[in-house]
């Protein structure tokens, strides 16, 4: 039987895909900053919002068990 090792290869990062992803991170992170500074994101809640309505429901209570009692014989 014979194993083959395999070695790593080194193969450097490529700088400009992480930049591109860091610049894509910062652009959302302003983007949502903007968005919450300014208001828009309350307007658009308020036109996502539908309206609420509330339903009263009683409270159902149950009688306790019945104790059976043993009759002597």
């Amino acid at each position: 039987m014979t194993h083959t090792v395999m070695t790593p290869e080194f193969r450097p990062h490529d700088p400009a895909r992480r930049i591109k992803g860091i610049a894509i991170v910062v652009a959302v992170h302003v983007v949502v900053g903007y968005v919450l500074i300014s208001g828009m994101a309350r307007h658009g809640l308020n036109l996502i919002k539908k309206p609420l309505e509330a339903v009263v429901i009683q409270e159902v209570i149950i009688p306790p068990p019945r104790r059976h009692r043993r009759r002597p014989r």
